[in-house]
């Protein structure tokens, strides 16, 4: 409680200050902790392990741009709840004509965002368009914390759907018969509740939600990766439309097909750009090398 009260007037700040002035900080910030170690041992792991080929020195320069693209992300996540910023100003959409069109479908959307340099800046783009969005998140631990996120979420003009409630499964339904977008953020450790298939190359456990939603609503089915080309406010957001995904009626298979496609289109993606990942979380766990690691 302490430690949030005493954030507050930086919030504050936060949201007055020139966007390039705040990013700016939030590099240096950032730059401090890659050198001092914040992140711990998972981004080099993780990037030892995709790119085994790379020398170290360009891991090395990977990780630490992906450090300051994420120390961006909370920056701007406070800096655009200021009514007067618009994500769009600082982005370039690829395949918008595409993602139009396949809106005009009135199916519903199904947004499948990668963990990559601001996930919420995207949500903000949605709403910009003109259309509505709401996020499926998992609430953060702390009441304050989950809270201020809550707020910051709902100024960027979308909703919440926590992953915690009772009739999240119905609010999704919800949102997609009305022809709004649902964003899911597939890309993590499902450990064994999840499917099993390639990401960045490697196998990964991932969540099935998004895959299952496809399945029983039949959305318009887009994945994008969000990416910062010159390390700064500007980002680039990459679309594809996912349409015409080979079903076989069986479940479970189909389970797998729309998860493998989802992830092969965001490896793709994110191998233009590979600085645009999170590579602090521990995407592929213990999962390694085709099989599950003890310990």
């Amino acid at each position: 409680w302490l430690l949030f009260t005493l954030v507050r007037p930086l919030i504050w700040l936060l949201k007055v200050l020139p966007l390039t002035w705040a990013l700016a900080a939030a590099r240096l910030v950032a730059d401090v902790s890659f050198r001092l170690g914040f992140l711990g041992e998972v981004p080099r792991q993780n990037l030892e392990y995709i790119f085994p080929e790379k020398s170290e020195q360009e891991r090395r320069r990977i990780a630490w741009l992906a450090n300051r693209s994420m120390f961006q992300m909370v920056v701007e996540l406070v800096a655009y709840m200021n009514p007067k910023r618009k994500a769009l100003d600082n982005m370039v959409i690829e395949n918008l004509d595409a993602v139009a069109a396949a809106v005009a479908r009135g199916r519903g959307i199904l947004l499948v965002v990668a963990h990559s340099s601001n996930m919420v800046i995207t949500g903000r783009a949605w709403t910009e368009l003109g259309y509505e969005a709401q996020a499926v998140v998992k609430p953060l631990k702390g009441y304050y914390w989950n809270d201020l996120l809550l707020s910051c979420r709902a100024a960027n003009g979308y909703g919440v759907i926590s992953t915690k409630d009772a009739d999240a499964v119905e609010q999704i339904n919800a949102v997609i018969a009305r022809g709004g977008a649902v964003g899911l953020f597939p890309d993590q450790n499902a450990r064994q509740r999840g499917v099993v298939c390639d990401f960045l190359g490697q196998p990964a456990s991932t969540y099935k939600g998004a895959a299952a939603t496809y399945l029983e609503l039949n959305p318009v089915l887009l994945v994008a990766v969000n990416s910062r080309p010159h390390s700064d406010h500007r980002h680039l957001l990459r679309v594809r439309v996912l349409d015409d995904i080979p079903l076989s009626g069986d479940r479970e298979q189909d389970l797998l097909e729309v998860t493998t496609q989802i992830n092969a289109t965001m490896t793709e993606f994110l191998l233009l750009d590979p600085t645009a990942y999170m590579w602090a979380h521990r995407r592929w766990g213990r999962y390694r090398d085709g099989a599950w690691v003890a310990g």
